[in-house]
């Protein structure tokens, strides 16, 4: 009598490979669509905070992690800043890694240039001219794309 309900025996031995290629033809769709719903977005949102903590200035408004509202007064290093908080008029050392969002942008933005680069990430390289026209809405100086285009 043969045993219907043991793919092993029923698909003729113990070395057919049948039952690990059906394996893989279901695990390997469901790795992918776990993948490109999950990992690959959490990552593409990982990459803008780090952007947004390298982009902080001077004068710009900020949330920390704990929910206190304040004004960056000073940028120390690449890890360090101080913090006004605006009630209190309290301020604070903080490493980087405790701002959660930026609310507003200051003034020292206006005073820098800010351009688009191929990838569209936001690159800081100087004084504007006097030709270039200050966006706050988008935080791009109009003449620098123009001198992109040319």
């Amino acid at each position: 009598m043969t045993n219907l309900f043991n793919p092993v025996i029923a698909s003729g031995g113990a070395g057919s490979m049948k039952p690990f290629l059906m394996m893989l033809v279901v695990l390997v769709p469901f790795f992918l669509v776990q993948y490109f719903t999950m990992v690959r977005p959490q990552q593409k949102k990982q990459k803008e905070y780090e952007q947004l903590l390298n982009e902080v200035m001077k004068g710009d408004k900020i949330i920390t992690s704990s929910g206190f509202y304040g004004t960056i007064t000073r940028v120390i290093d690449d890890e360090a800043i101080i913090v006004e908080l605006e009630p209190a008029k309290i301020r604070l050392k903080l490493n980087r890694n405790c701002i959660y969002n930026v609310i507003e942008h200051g003034e020292a933005r206006k005073n820098t240039k800010i351009v688009l680069d191929e990838n569209n990430n936001f690159v800081k390289v100087g004084a504007p001219t006097e030709e270039e026209e200050y966006n706050p809405e988008d935080d791009v100086f109009e003449g620098a794309a123009q001198d992109d285009e040319e």
